[in-house]
């Protein structure tokens, strides 16, 4: 019987628009939404380690109340598999989170060739040599669905308080085949995991989205995956609360993914190259700034949209569609996205500035779907070019 191959929900790599202001709004604005990646939300929370932690028997990541504990896995002789660290196994949770919510099974198939899976998740296709890419892939594979996680919650002190704990292993049960006399299947070429149950109910009830390309963008560096998942969920918090600005302490940031690079100093010289990283490669419009207090993030378009909720409008009320159309028909920004506008940027006077965003819009030929967040973007460039 001929195998039926399923579709693969693929994580392509992309290179972003040139950095110039203007070629990137313009890019940002007609380019169609790209495909959304997914991240449990516990991983962004306490994340795995950057760097191999060597032979341990537990590992620890602790982020304010919370921490992950991280035990390595044993194959039949009892020999380790280490714990899951760096880039890759970020990017195999990413792809594993995505074919569960496509899928919405917990059995995830790993393609009939290695070769696939590592197109999928954006490595190079190089020889099945010890330091390959399809060896390491291998490796982190194991080391991920072979370890135990679990995530604790305490708060309070030793006369009063709450501990909270959940195992959430990724995989209890593996299917893996290898086949290493074959250079066209290659290891893995027809091999299953089946999700945990406790995995399987985050991926489903809190799955955070991120975007492919942006991860793609990101994958030589852990700590560029870590702080772009975090700010990219700090953001979606903001915009539920209606903050406008939110900060990061380092203290809380260095709990949670800096712990590996020891002094304060050097955490926050390699903070500021992987938060420049992200600004460059993948996040061209988002708002930050970094001090000795932490990263103070602005209200930013997100690179992927917020899911829209579905309402009912009482009679009166008018539907975001409606309030879109009336602004791009009168060119004339609505009252709430001009005082978060003002807010931005308090010196200015806000008619000056979107007389000169409607005219920056016209040269530009960019046809907006949605203004307002270009205008935002807009006011917050123009008072950092013109301070």
């Amino acid at each position: 019987m001929e195998r039926i191959t399923p579709r693969r929900t693929a994580l392509p790599s992309a290179t972003v628009a040139d950095t110039a202001e203007q070629r990137v709004y313009k890019d940002f604005a007609e380019r169609d939404l790209k495909e959304k990646s997914y991240l449990p939300k516990e991983f962004i929370l306490c994340t795995l380690p950057h760097s191999n932690p060597g032979d341990v028997r537990v590992w620890s990541r602790r982020n304010g109340n919370y921490t992950l504990n991280v035990e390595p896995g044993y194959d039949e002789a009892g020999n380790s598999f280490g714990v899951p660290y760096g880039s890759i196994p970020r990017l195999v949770l990413c792809w594993i989170t995505n074919e569960a919510i496509r899928t919405k099974d917990r059995k995830i198939r790993l393609g009939n060739s290695l070769a696939e899976f590592l197109h999928d998740i954006g490595l190079s296709n190089t020889s099945g040599g010890k330091r390959s890419s399809r060896r390491a892939l291998e490796k982190h594979i194991l080391s991920l669905c072979y370890c135990k996680m679990r995530f604790h919650f305490v708060e309070g002190d030793a006369q009063q308080g709450r501990r909270q704990s959940e195992a959430v292993s990724v995989s209890n049960r593996q299917d893996f085949w290898w086949n290493y006399t074959n250079a066209q299947q290659t290891s893995f070429f027809d091999s299953s995991i089946w999700l945990s149950e406790e995995f399987f109910e985050a991926i489903l009830q809190s799955p955070v989205p991120l975007s492919t390309d942006a991860l793609m963008q990101l994958k030589k560096s852990p700590l560029a995956i870590d702080l772009y998942a975090m700010v990219s969920y700090r953001l979606y918090v903001m915009g539920e609360k209606g903050r406008l600005v939110d900060t990061i302490p380092m203290a809380a940031l260095r709990s949670a993914c800096g712990s590996e690079y020891g002094r304060r100093d050097n955490f926050k010289a390699a903070l500021t190259r992987a938060m420049s990283l992200i600004k460059t490669k993948a996040w061209p419009m988002l708002n930050y700034e970094i001090s000795d207090e932490g990263i103070a993030i602005t209200t930013s378009p997100l690179t992927i949209a917020r899911r829209r909720k579905t309402r009912h409008l009482l009679p009166g009320q008018r539907s975001q569609a409606d309030t879109i159309a009336e602004i791009l028909k009168d060119r004339r920004i609505d009252q709430e996205t001009r005082s978060k506008a003002k807010a931005l940027a308090p010196k200015w006077d806000m008619r000056t500035l979107e007389e000169a965003f409607w005219e920056w819009l016209k040269e530009s030929e960019i046809e907006a779907k949605d203004p307002r967040p270009l205008f935002l973007s807009f006011v917050r460039t123009h008072d950092k070019l013109n301070r």
